[in-house]
């Protein structure tokens, strides 16, 4: 699953641009540890309490003990325990281990509202640990101690796996991007119809790790050390190539091209795209191993293997089968 995602949001990282990708990161990053830290000091209100003159305040309660049991609520006031007044968190640790087996509390709520609440008991053990949260000041202080060590270990753990979370889906995304896929956009209008300026595709790199490049596949090669083409497979290896009154033929055979955009065949553009192999750069009779012929499918607007020459195969980045932006354009295309 983590895969998948990586490999989403490689491509989702340039659709969106680089800032909103960092932010959405780091907002998605941010998001858990908020929640962490919500639960630690969700743990941690337990085993707070402030005790006053006449009672002892609630600040927490710890689910599942006496505490919760007898449904106190964080911020009232704890007075009197089986009659008695309390002041300190030794009168009520006194009550509840001398009491037999029933408890009366009576607390005031935050607004003042006096409630009496009534219990049974349950054994010594459940006694002792129901109200872990009321301990005199000096246990409290020494628990709380050996408990902050404890979360600051747990909080170092927790930073040291989100970095290396956070490092290994960094690296996995490094190595789709370099192996598997990549994310371009079309410039400029030599692939009309087909592709447009700005077209946002995702380039398939390992398609051609097992196969070798099929007639009228759309690729993008290396043009030069700083520039990528992005063009249409025309010729492959062992084949002759010509384009005569504006009709492709290979080994002198006709063969349609249904993606080119339609053009009046007695105008002189129509004319001026026509060659032959021997023509191009490198004067060759017939492809070599290798190499392949590109086009453009705007043939009246397009730098290609008529002014480039043959591209040698080692030199493609991959294949380019899917638009993905804009919206209104998303589609499969080529073979």
């Amino acid at each position: 699953m983590l895969g998948i995602v990586v490999i989403l949001f490689s491509a989702a990282g340039h659709f969106l641009n680089g800032l909103s990708f960092i932010a959405i990161t780091i907002g998605i990053i941010g998001r858990e540890f908020i929640t962490y830290r919500f639960q630690i000091n969700e743990r941690k209100k337990g085993y707070f309490f402030k005790p006053e003159q006449e009672g002892i305040r609630v600040l927490g309660i710890i689910p599942g003990t006496l505490a919760d049991k007898l449904e106190i609520k964080p911020g009232e006031l704890l007075t009197k325990v089986n009659g008695r007044s309390i002041h300190k968190p030794e009168d009520l640790e006194d009550e509840i281990r001398e009491a037999s087996d029933h408890i009366q509390l009576e607390i005031y709520g935050d607004e003042g509202t006096l409630r009496h609440i009534q219990n049974d008991l349950d054994k010594d053990a459940n006694r002792r640990h129901g109200f872990l949260f009321i301990e005199s000041p000096h246990r409290l202080k020494n628990n709380l101690n050996a408990g902050g060590e404890q979360m600051a270990a747990k909080e170092k753990n927790e930073w040291l796996e989100w970095t290396k979370a956070i490092l290994f889906a960094v690296g996995l995304v490094l190595i789709v991007r370099m192996f598997l896929f990549a994310p371009i956009i079309v410039d400029g209008p030599s692939m009309q119809p087909t592709l447009y300026d700005r077209d946002q595709m995702i380039v398939n790199k390992f398609s051609y790790y097992f196969k070798e490049p099929e007639r009228f596949d759309i690729v993008v090669f290396h043009a030069s050390s700083q520039k990528d083409f992005i063009k249409r497979v025309i010729g492959l290896p062992g084949e002759h190539v010509a384009v005569i009154d504006n009709v492709l033929h290979i080994n002198g055979e006709p063969m349609e091209e249904p993606f080119l955009p339609e053009e009046d065949e007695t105008s002189l553009q129509s004319r001026q795209n026509d060659f032959t192999l021997e023509e191009l750069p490198g004067n060759y009779d017939v492809i070599p191993e290798g190499y392949v012929l590109v086009l453009g499918d705007n043939r009246s607007n397009s730098t290609d293997s008529r002014m480039i020459g043959l591209i040698p195969i080692d030199q493609i980045v991959g294949k380019a089968s899917l638009i993905y932006w804009p919206l209104d354009r998303i589609q499969f295309v080529g073979n």
